[in-house]
């Protein structure tokens, strides 16, 4: 029982101290600490919410397409190519914040802009692509299987590299 009061003491002085903290003070870009003076390293946080974002759209693209794929034969068509738009998000999302912190030490800048700018350009591709009519032809399928192929493997380059290279 005193450990029960112990923890409800901690949780309820933590709940005090941050009371005024808003849902912008949990957005903000910045360090993850809250005295940056003490830090060594000051690590955004930009790529961790670009990783939910990435999650919240796909999610969200799903959750649409499954809701309404039932209207009609046009909006089933139209959501499916947004559902599969939301994947090619959730893969650049998700790719985002482990190569940010992977390559974090200034001495590996170069590649951790490199390997971010073409996942983003793959990714661009491959959201266009998606929600073009045109692709979404029965011809056009081994087409935009090798354009997902080829995105997630963007994504993986990069731990490769650190595996065998680093």
């Amino acid at each position: 029982m005193n450990r029960v009061n112990d923890w409800y003491q901690r949780i309820s002085t933590q709940m005090q101290t941050h009371s005024n903290a808003t849902l912008g003070d949990w957005l903000v870009l910045g360090p993850v600490m809250e005295d940056p003076s003490q830090a060594k390293y000051v690590v955004s946080r930009a790529p961790l919410f670009l990783h939910i974002l990435g999650a919240v759209i796909c999610m969200g693209c799903s959750a649409i397409f499954h809701l309404f794929k039932d209207h009609s034969q046009g909006a089933s068509d139209w959501l499916s190519r947004f559902d599969y738009a939301g994947i090619s998000v959730m893969i650049t999302g998700s790719s985002i914040s482990p190569v940010y912190y992977s390559y974090y030490c200034p001495a590996n800048h170069l590649w951790r802009n490199l390997y971010i700018t073409c996942m983003s350009v793959a990714s661009s591709a491959v959201f266009v692509v998606s929600l073009w009519p045109k692709f979404d032809r029965p011809q056009y399928r081994v087409f935009r299987g090798v354009l997902f192929v080829t995105l997630g493997l963007m994504a993986a380059i990069p731990f490769i590299q650190l595996s065998y290279f680093m």
